[in-house]
């Protein structure tokens, strides 16, 4: 059956392109094309999507140049805010492919997804389209010039309506840099496609996807052939992270070294990298999780003292740098001046947790590192060395952890490491003239004191890393719900027709749906629903696109529950289930006070919560004007709505449990003390962030986690002045990396009447125990801003307080950022 509807499809793309649907307009192709999904909706349009195929004319054989055909479904796509939908096959590309979004592009972005379907030669894995780079590709040979297969980028020199390509490579970027807005490339997608990389192409790049909020390379294997260079360039981080990513072979498997502040990285598998997997100069802290690399090869370059996890902090200088090759095969590209640019003070510190690493090169480290290091959990087999731990002064002595286990076959369990290493000193400049100098002090901070020793759990073990040691952090890609799973139904389909416009009320019609069927589908719209959406243990309610598929609710809000209390706009029963929201938006509205977002109380390990945005707006008339909620985009010269009301109930309360995948919120209006972005109460079950960025809150604090135990964030980000996470009552709770610019209120400053009055910082520990806060960076912000502006008012660092523990009534001094602030 599968292989007939393929077969289908390409007799389709033929038919196509012998009738010329290249030469059409994509509204001609979308009219004359057949629906892809007819039991979800009339037409691709309606369902929200571009089919490359049957309405761009790519050909899936892999015997012409589709390049053209992608490119033009990708501009006609991001301007109709429609996700590109590539169908099983090889697509021949001969140039990049330019994912460009525009600054209004929070809901304009490139989102790009591939068919999938189970492959019947390997059980369990899954058949995805690829892009193919054929051999000796013109602009892709020459290592001096790297260029990029897929380059997603933000791009302030185009227009809104402007779609023209450029020059995509680092030499046309550093000419760009000021275009380059990486801290506003939101909601940028790249999903369920592979690459592959043929040979002699020296200067590949297989894909650039650097992006804040929503952004995300996902379920993506990069073949780089025999001489392929990097995999992926650029960390998504502040809301964003990479999941699910496969390189094999190239030089480098992972270029971070431009990355967004505390970016995550969730269950890569890096394969037999001839320099290095992965190398890191990033904002704050690299959260590595469920990370397996597997390096062997036949040939090691001489050049290259890299780890196979490597640190290489920004604007060090490569002369400077012991291991970092300044010429020969493991040369890389030097960094240039862009927007957000690290610096040396809060560059290249890593968290690496649940991962395995193994090697044939004993003479290679597992990890090397100039920054701040933790491990948690981690395995290790081959190297003679476990890491190389580079001093502050480079040019003085480095340490080395030896390996205890002494055969290449024996395994050796990393149960939980932290390595402070200080950072050099930065110059901060004020106004008036006057400099302040910043020196952060490297720490391992434990139950209310400083340690004198880091620490260094390194055992040899008899036995091999659990079985599920990285698959339990990322979810089945081929069982995963969607409009492409057979089971999905659409709520605008009969007999539950749904509008999807914004001014039909639907909640009867998706109602319906949810008591009826398993997966529901949102087409693209705006569906206004005037009452809780009451899901069942097993309901996954998806869309197309967080960028297409709004829910939006009245202006007047719901309908009120019987005794006055907050209504949520989704609630999820309590028990074990299997709950998943994925690929929409849920929006709630200023002025109003009785409504919030999601009530979730159900738990297990198939609850997922993924590509998704719960958020509130100022009220707009029209759904599809939404992306106005971006201050910045306020059209000049008409004032926005003034906000009364004191928002009080917090905006998402969890209960329940699951992997919750680039949670972000970033409002900042309308709040009073008790609200907050996050409330995490009495929830037990296991609960799991990649990813947390709750920022701009005027609430006592951004994220709050009470009466809770086992919950884990892997990689958290925050702007501000107000606590960012507060742990009350709560026990076995694991933040392993942090960083943003939020700036506490100064220690000799009371916060504003009406809030907890404690000693301010940005984490307050209150009865609670078990706690782990790992690499804990932030972005010095010591002037600027004011506390009307979202992001807040800048404080020296001298000034304020990284942590406060309420019970002992104990801070760490300023300037100090624990590798470790653990409580027993």
């Amino acid at each position: 059956m599968m292989m007939s509807v393929r077969y289908v499809l390409r007799l389709i793309m033929v038919y196509h392109l012998l009738n010329g649907v290249q030469g059409q307009s994509h509204s001609e192709s979308q009219r004359s094309a057949p629906c892809t999904f007819p039991h979800l909706a009339s037409s691709d349009a309606e369902l929200g999507i571009v089919n490359v195929v049957t309405q761009s004319g790519a050909d899936p054989t892999g015997k012409t140049d589709s390049t053209s055909s992608i490119q033009s479904a990708i501009n006609y796509a991001r301007e109709k805010r429609l996700t590109v939908y590539v169908p099983l096959g090889t697509y021949m590309l001969t140039e990049s492919l330019n994912c460009s979004e525009h600054r209004s592009g929070r809901f304009k972005p490139v989102d790009i997804v591939g068919e999938k379907r189970s492959a019947p030669q390997a059980a369990g894995s899954v058949d995805r389209p690829e892009f193919y780079l054929p051999p000796k590709s013109p602009g892709f040979t020459n290592v001096k010039w790297p260029r990029y297969v897929v380059h997603y980028w933000e791009d302030d020199s185009l227009p809104p309506s402007n779609s023209t390509d450029a020059e995509h490579d680092h030499n046309t970027a550093k000419k760009k840099s000021g275009d380059y807005r990486t801290n506003v490339n939101f909601n940028q997608i790249f999903q369920g496609i592979n690459i592959r990389i043929g040979a002699g192409n020296h200067g590949a790049i297989g894909i650039r996807l650097r992006g804040a909020q929503g952004s995300s390379i996902e379920d993506c294997t990069i073949d780089m052939g025999p001489d392929g260079y990097i995999g992926a360039e650029g960390a998504s981080g502040s809301g964003g992270s990479h999941k699910g990513l496969t390189v094999i072979g190239g030089r480098y498997a992972l270029d971070f070294r431009f990355a967004q502040p505390a970016p995550t990285l969730t269950g890569a598998h890096l394969i037999n990298q001839t320099c290095a997997a992965l190398i890191y100069a990033g904002h704050e802290t690299l959260t590595a999780v469920g990370i397996h690399i597997e390096s062997y090869v036949t040939h090691q370059p001489s050049a290259s003292r890299l780890g196979h996890f490597a640190s290489v902090p920004a604007e060090i200088g490569d002369d400077k740098m012991p291991w970092m090759p300044v010429s020969g095969p493991c040369s890389i590209p030097k960094l240039w001046p862009i927007i957000q640019a690290p610096s040396p003070i809060i560059s290249g510190h890593m968290s690496i947790v649940d991962s395995i690493i193994e090697s044939n090169q004993q003479s290679k480290v597992a990890v090397s590192t100039a920054r701040d290091l933790y491990l948690r959990n981690v395995w290790v087999r081959g190297p003679k060395d476990l890491f190389l731990l580079q001093k502050s002064n480079l040019t003085g002595p480095r340490d080395y952890v030896s390996n205890p286990s002494t055969s290449s076959s024996e395994w050796t369990h990393v149960v939980e490491a932290a390595y402070a290493i200080q950072p050099p000193s930065i110059t901060e400049h004020l106004p008036g003239g006057r400099t302040v100098e910043l020196q952060y002090e490297a720490l391992v901070w434990q139950d209310g004191r400083m340690a004198k020793n880091n620490v260094s759990n390194v055992q040899k073990s008899a036995s091999a890393p659990p079985v599920d040691l990285l698959s339990q952090h990322l979810y089945d890609e081929l069982a995963f719900p969607s409009f492409q799973s057979p089971q999905a139904v659409s709520v605008k389909m009969p007999p539950y027709n749904a509008v999807g416009d914004g001014s039909h009320d639907d909640t009867s019609a998706i109602q319906n749906a949810i008591n009826n069927s398993d997966i529901v589908v949102l087409p693209k719209g705006y569906y206004l629903v005037s009452s809780t959406l009451r899901f069942r243990l097993n309901t996954k309610f998806v869309g197309v696109g967080r960028s297409f598929t709004l829910v939006v609710i009245p202006k007047e809000g719901l309908a009120s529950s019987s005794d006055g209390s907050a209504t949520p706009i989704i609630e999820t029963p309590a028990g074990e289930g299997s709950v998943v929201v994925a690929y929409l938006t849920v929006t709630s509205w200023h002025n109003i006070s009785n409504t919030y977002a999601v009530n979730w109380q159900t738990y297990g390990a198939g609850c997922v919560y993924r590509q998704s945005f719960f958020f509130t707006s100022y009220y707009i008339a029209d759904p599809a004007d939404i992306f106005l909620a971006d201050p910045d985009l306020w059209p000049a010269g008409s004032p926005r709505p003034e906000v009364s009301v004191n928002t009080s109930h917090p905006l998402i309360t969890i209960s329940g449990g699951g992997k919750f995948y680039d949670l972000e919120n970033e409002d900042c209006i309308g709040e009073s003390p008790s609200y907050r972005h996050l409330l995490v109460q009495n929830s037990s079950h296991g609960l799991n962030f990649y990813q947390l960025n709750m920022e701009h809150g005027r609430g006592d604090a951004n994220t709050e986690i009470d009466t809770s135990s086992n919950v884990q964030i892997f990689g958290l980000k925050s702007e501000g002045n107000f606590v960012v996470l507060w742990l009350r009552n709560s026990v076995n709770i694991s933040l392993y990396g942090y960083g943003g610019n939020a700036a506490a209120f100064p220690l000799t400053q009371n916060y504003p009447p009406g809030y907890t009055q404690t000693k301010p910082s940005l984490f307050r520990v209150d009865s609670s125990h078990g706690i782990r806060l790992c690499n804990l960076r932030d972005i010095p912000r010591v002037t600027g801003g004011n506390q009307t502006f979202f992001a807040g008012q800048g404080y020296n660092p001298h000034d304020w307080a990284m942590v406060y523990d309420v019970t002992s009534n104990v801070y760490t001094p300023p300037m100090v950022r624990p590798v470790l602030y653990y409580s027993t």
